[in-house]
């Protein structure tokens, strides 16, 4: 059925006010009549009823007419402009309007096609420009990554706070080498805390001493420290402030080289050089002591000032040495200036100079009231030996990705095999694959629980279906001591939210919805590389539904179906 025209509506309201006033002005007209008058309008009526009759219908039709003209012309071209307007504006920047009316609405047409071809114009340079502008930066950032890789000492770029803005490799390599089987792993990464690898007190001393140099303006603004890491290797470090336009510091460079084989050289140096001068001293005393007891004492006088003077010039040479072999002596003698932000290199987001108190890291951070794309996330998943957890079963994968300043870290991966101590059934081999001699010798759950809590630190927890996967980690809070208090959000329950209308939550259905490709089901880690794709698609919508913070998606998610569900 067509949709009447809101104008027709009008005019025919108008016209049955119109047509009443008249009936009533007529009423009373004929009311005021007498007999004589109303005899004759009758009569009149009755003799030229079929003019009267034509006057009313040839009224009625130029009415009618008059008013189709009227929408024609003004009324119905101005819905179907506003309508393809729309739709050159939101969707197709090619369509043009083709519209039949009076001058005005031509003028108008023709207007909006003359905005709409400038509108397309101005598309196509921005694409071009950006497409060109991409592949420049696309050569700039691969020319400085592969710079940064041969670079002979680790970098690392943090804002003020210690955040990670960016790293190379063999800064991840000097940071996180397990030296020792027995200690936890440490994780470098976009938007961790320099902190948990570097002692935090040295950190904070050199950037106070880059804040004096910056006051007295002074021409090294650089700090040096050398210090041991979890590692058990010595590095030697040097800061550089970075300042922003308006010469304040805004982050540091800290470049560092790992000098425990230096040092060891420099020990091994110095204590053969002490153990040499022992032995001199003592071949020194046997020679003046043989020639004081000499009976020409005096012709080897000169011998004995000669002698006198060798223990002095040794000192000297052990000195240069030494000061030669001091990894921090070349540091030292050089005099570094600020530098001021610019281009992108190897693993970096420099949006994290601009972060926030949540970025910084700083304690007592009420997180509940932090909106979800400013907050850091550990997206994980677990493969099992099965679904009962309270009656034995183990987990045997653990597989997780982070997701820092709204975007996924995919070089912060984390992904174990656990040993469970017991058989995989055949039921969950083919499921996801894990038969037990691919666990066996791999750490049990008490070693790899520390590591994974280590990983997750400040971070919310995010998973599909989450809510057996902390039930696995909470029943083993006893044996391990480990206990995961982090914030919770589950996709399954946020699709709930959103798409109430659909029955299906899976997490194969919502990637289908959302569009996200799933490689790797039913692997820990491809598993958490999808949920973490999910998620973020997820906030924009949960954004644009009233969602914003982490208290309001946790209280939503509280209200659905599936959260009542127990495991």
């Amino acid at each position: 059925m067509k949709q009447t025209h809101p104008f027709w509506k009008y005019v025919s309201f108008t016209l049955l006010g119109l047509t009443a006033v008249i009936f009533i002005i007529l009423f009373f007209f004929w009311n005021s009549l007498n007999n004589e008058e109303s005899t004759l309008l009758i009569k009149i009526f009755n003799q030229y009823y079929l003019y009267i009759i034509g006057i009313l219908f040839i009224s009625g039709c130029a009415v009618f007419f008059g008013l189709e003209f009227i929408f024609n012309e003004y009324i119905k071209p101005l819905k179907k402009i506003s309508s393809e307007a729309s739709m050159i504006v939101s969707s197709n920047h090619s369509h043009r309007l083709n519209i039949t009316g009076n001058k005005d609405i031509k003028l108008l047409s023709s207007a909006i096609n003359n905005f709409a071809e400038n509108l397309e114009n101005m598309d196509k340079n921005i694409t071009e420009q950006a497409l060109t502008a991409r592949k420049d930066t696309e050569k700039e950032r691969n020319l400085l990554a592969a710079i940064m890789a041969e670079l002979p000492q680790g970098v690392v770029i943090c804002n003020k706070n210690g955040r990670i803005l960016l790293f190379n490799n063999l800064a991840k390599t000097i940071l996180t080498q397990d030296a020792h089987a027995t200690k936890d792993k440490y994780f470098i990464g976009i938007g961790r805390s320099l902190f948990k690898l570097i002692n935090k007190n040295l950190l904070l001393n050199a950037i106070k001493n880059i804040e004096q140099h910056l006051q007295q303006n002074t021409e090294n603004m650089a700090s040096f420290f050398v210090t041991s890491i979890q590692t058990g290797h010595l590095i030697s470090a040097e800061a550089i402030p970075i300042l922003d336009q308006k010469q304040e510091m805004t982050g540091f460079i800290l470049t560092f080289q790992d000098v425990t084989e230096d040092i060891t050289q420099y020990d091994i140096t110095h204590e053969k050089f002490t153990s040499l001068k022992q032995d001199l001293t003592g071949y020194t005393t046997t020679i003046k002591k043989a020639i004081n007891q000499s009976v020409n004492k005096e012709r080897h006088k000169h011998l004995i000032t000669t002698l006198d003077q060798l223990s002095d010039k040794y000192d000297q040479i052990t000195n240069i040495v030494l000061e030669t072999l001091n990894p921090e002596t070349s540091l030292k003698e050089k005099q570094r200036s600020a530098v001021f932000t610019a281009s992108r290199p190897e693993f970096y987001d420099f949006d994290l100079f601009k972060a926030g108190d949540v970025k910084a890291g700083k304690e007592n951070i009420d997180l509940l009231d932090t909106n979800l794309k400013d907050l850091m996330y550990t997206v994980f998943d677990t493969e099992t030996t099965g679904l009962d957890p309270d009656r034995g079963d183990e987990i045997i994968s653990i597989g997780a990705v982070r997701i820092s300043n709204n975007k996924i870290v995919y070089h912060d991966l984390f992904e174990e095999l656990v040993d469970p101590k017991r058989d995989i059934p055949l039921e969950s081999y083919n499921i996801h694959g894990i038969n037990y001699e691919m666990v066996a010798g791999k750490k049990d759950i008490n070693a790899t629980l520390p590591i994974f809590k280590n990983y997750t630190s400040q971070s919310v927890l995010v998973g599909h279906n989450i809510a057996f996967d902390m039930k696995m980690l909470k029943v083993k809070e006893k044996t391990t001591n480990i206990k995961f208090s982090n914030p919770v959000l589950d996709t399954l329950l946020l699709s709930a939210i959103l798409h109430p209308s659909h029955e299906k939550h899976d997490m194969e259905s919502i990637a289908k919805r959302l569009g996200i490709d799933i490689l790797g089901r039913h692997t820990a880690l491809g598993d958490a590389m999808a949920t973490a794709e999910i998620f973020l698609k997820l906030i924009d919508i949960l954004n644009s539904n009233g969602i914003l913070t982490l208290k309001d998606a946790i209280n939503a998610s509280q209200r659905t179906y599936y959260s009542r569900l127990k495991y």
